[in-house]
């Protein structure tokens, strides 16, 4: 897949967003969609061609490569991304772009921002997010893993299950518990690395649908991070 020249988006009208998103994906997507939802992935490729298109920023702040173009700009990406019927294409790109990397641009230090989104909405990084676990289902007051402040940063302890993008992600954002009580008021995120001692990736069984959305287990096992891997304040994630 051959990038198109960037372009900024700051000056382009919402109607010209579609018809660029639109064109983008819809050779590609026609072509490789059903190689993509037999192999249980989204080739990093695609991340970088949506990413040389600047699409890859719309909600992003502009010093660290977004387009800051604001919500309408992604729904209408997210409307695009659901036109090619494949619901594990939409799911994983929107996960890196909306509800993953968006904690670092709304939450993280100057320093962890300019360390990871240039990165990520450039595509040369995917962002996965790890919340969900067995037990809890989504319900973040009833997550088990936790995380413990030590002499070198914290510690993290727990399993996760439905982490999306996770098998060929580079960047996690982890929920885990940082005290006992208040169930509502005791979770903290984290941002951890892929290659973090102690994390282990585990891909989940064949999906009946969303195929081409990698998901995986995540085990945290005496996980070590440094302390400036805490994303916004404790308690408070």
């Amino acid at each position: 897949m051959k990038d198109a020249e960037v372009r900024s988006l700051s000056d382009v009208r919402l109607t010209d967003l579609r018809l660029k998103v639109r064109a983008c994906l819809n050779d590609a997507v026609m072509r490789n969609g059903p190689e993509w939802e037999e192999r249980g992935t989204i080739p990093r490729e695609v991340y970088r061609h949506l990413g040389a298109n600047a699409l890859l920023g719309l909600c992003h702040p502009r010093e660290y490569g977004g387009t800051a173009l604001g919500p309408l700009a992604s729904v209408i990406f997210a409307e695009e991304l659901s036109r090619s019927t494949y619901g594990g294409l939409a799911e994983a790109i929107l996960i890196h772009t909306d509800m993953a990397s968006t904690h670092i641009s709304w939450r993280g230090s100057a320093a962890q921002r300019s360390r990871y989104l240039p990165d990520l909405l450039r595509g040369d990084r995917i962002c996965a997010i790890a919340v969900t676990e067995w037990a809890a289902g989504s319900d973040v007051a009833g997550i088990k893993a936790t995380a413990r402040r030590d002499d070198s940063g914290w510690v993290l302890d727990g399993s996760k299950a439905y982490a999306t993008n996770a098998v060929h992600g580079d960047v996690f954002i982890v929920a885990a518990r940082t005290r006992d009580d208040k169930p509502s008021r005791s979770v903290s995120l984290f941002i951890v690395e892929k290659n973090t001692p102690g994390l282990t990736i585990r891909p989940m069984a064949l999906k009946h649908g969303m195929r081409s959305s990698d998901m995986a287990e995540l085990i945290l096992e005496n996980a070590r991070i440094p302390g400036d891997a805490l994303l916004g304040e404790e308690n408070r994630g």
